[in-house]
């Protein structure tokens, strides 16, 4: 039987907000397919969340790119 807590591992993994694999904000995007947010601010965000580093300047550099 699945417990609360398997169950919110589960979805932070599903969401590559742990044990993520992704190293640059392209794979983020990619795997994702798109971002979306009410704001560049919130967009440039959750990206580096799904990432094992990613600095300010590459997430404005990528987006411009």
């Amino acid at each position: 039987m699945m417990t609360r807590l398997d169950l919110a591992h589960l979805r932070l993994h599903n969401q590559r907000l742990v044990d993520t694999r992704c190293r640059m904000p392209e794979d983020v995007v990619s795997w994702l397919g798109a971002v979306q947010a009410q704001d560049y601010g919130g967009a440039k965000w959750g990206i580096p969340q799904r990432t094992t580093g990613a600095s300010n300047a590459e997430l404005d550099q990528v987006s411009q790119g």
